[in-house]
């Protein structure tokens, strides 16, 4: 699979809420749904004009999808989706001037659980990683059988956790060794956390290390007392950053490696140590 290629400054990006990524209740392509909502609406909010122009027909068009009316189908699941953002006061219908048209707006944009313009608690996807996912996706070409509505929420999952140093703190070792950019978690707990199963996790996670999006490195341990070596908790971090210093050009001093080796010293005493899993092999074990 091709690498994607980071813009050299930060593009537009979604806003994914931490409550939609952690509750299956919004369906399994939540994500993906609130993504394309988002895409219709006004960059800056407003409460006088309805930001959301829902149409199912066009959403659907939106995510590459074929249209499909059945009970179970995708035109219907958008609609699930609004009802149930609209019951729990996330939206609310406003008149609309043409009839085939529903209009949604944004009641408050300073509710702490907002559902597109977070403020605190989030993860980002950029725009240009989601047109490079939908790509794959609409050439039949994601790897591993995975599904994009998977992979975005594993993205966003990943981009929440993933500890990220202020901009005033660089790429020092100093810096690096009090706050290293990475999360550490195990696929089962990720999975019950998404509501999806361990296997689905590490797919989606091999297709994000593959993409050149998030770096992925499983960590193991060996029994005390014996020879026995157990596969154990796997470290993430993200393969490029944006410096909030420097108008949020791609950062070249930031090297996703040294974040890993440094929260792999961090591990080794309590056991745990490094070992690469994916086609960046060139990491040394630090045993």
């Amino acid at each position: 699979m091709k690498q994607i290629k980071p813009e050299g400054k930060r593009q537009n990006f979604h806003v994914i809420p931490h409550f939609l990524i952690y509750n299956p209740e919004f369906g399994e392509k939540r994500i993906l749904f609130q993504m394309a909502l988002a895409n219709n609406m006004m960059l800056k909010w407003n409460p006088e004009k309805p930001p959301i122009l829902y149409n199912t027909n066009l959403l659907v068009r939106q995510m590459s999808f074929s249209q499909n009316y059945n009970s179970s189908g995708i035109n219907e699941q958008v609609k699930k989706f609004m009802k149930l953002i609209k019951d729990k006061g996330y939206v609310k219908k406003v008149a609309s001037p043409i009839k085939q048209l529903t209009l949604y707006n944004v009641p408050n944009e300073n509710t702490e659980e907002n559902l597109f313009l977070q403020k605190k608690h989030y993860g980002i996807i950029y725009n240009f990683e989601f047109l490079y996912l939908l790509r794959l996706h609409k050439t039949n070409s994601m790897p591993y059988n995975t599904r994009i509505w998977n992979v975005l929420l594993v993205l966003a999952y990943l981009r929440y956790n993933i500890i990220m140093r202020v901009s005033e703190d660089f790429n020092s070792k100093k810096n690096r060794k009090k706050r290293p950019e990475t999360y550490v978690k195990t696929y089962d707990d990720i999975g019950k956390e998404l509501g999806l199963h361990r296997t689905t996790i590490e797919k989606c996670v091999k297709v994000l290390d593959e993409a050149g999006i998030i770096y992925h490195e499983q960590l193991f341990k060996t029994l005390p007392g014996t020879d026995r070596v157990v596969y154990s908790r796997i470290a993430f971090t993200n393969k490029y950053k944006y410096d909030g210093t420097q108008e949020y050009r791609l950062d070249s001093n930031y090297d996703y490696k040294k974040e890993i080796e440094e929260i792999k010293l961090q591990l080794k005493p309590y056991g745990e140590f490094g070992k690469a899993t994916n086609a960046s092999s060139d990491l040394e074990n630090l045993d």
